[in-house]
């Protein structure tokens, strides 16, 4: 089952999602500019603990979660960008 977890350019905001099937997690958003311009995430769990610092948000990947661990075991993340690019702030 898939669940969408809207975010946008509002800069650096956490959402709760708390209807997944692993359980609650706090995603984070940011942008970063520097040598890759682009926005980011850190995944937390229900207490505040980090799964996943720094995972870079990339339209088209098939997982973003792929590889990072137990805690995501048979789970996946996938990006999608609406409007504009993700390698724009706005």
């Amino acid at each position: 089952m898939a669940v969408l977890i809207p975010v946008d350019s509002s800069g650096n905001r956490t959402i709760l999602a708390d209807n997944l099937p692993g359980g609650p997690r706090r995603f984070r958003t940011y942008f970063s500019q520097g040598e890759q311009d682009g926005w980011y995430l850190d995944i937390f769990d229900s207490a505040g603990n980090v799964l996943i610092r720094g995972i870079r948000c990339v339209p088209g990947c098939p997982n973003l979660v792929k590889g990072q661990g137990d805690d995501f075991a048979g789970e996946q993340l996938a990006c999608v960008v609406l409007r504009g690019s993700e390698t724009a702030p706005d």
